[in-house]
């Protein structure tokens, strides 16, 4: 393989990571935002 072919593969393979990596951040947030929605419409619920 030439090196323009390994450095594309590389590149490519970084990026879906990366994209891997933001992702799972998001859903992260994502979860404990719901939960403190949830703790709070438990709170309103028993007020």
């Amino acid at each position: 393989m030439d090196i323009p072919t390994i450095v594309t593969l590389a590149v490519t393979i970084i990026l879906a990571l990366l994209g891997f990596f933001v992702k799972y951040l998001n859903d992260l947030k994502l979860t404990q935002r719901k939960e403190q929605l949830r703790h709070v419409e438990n709170q309103l619920r028993d007020f």
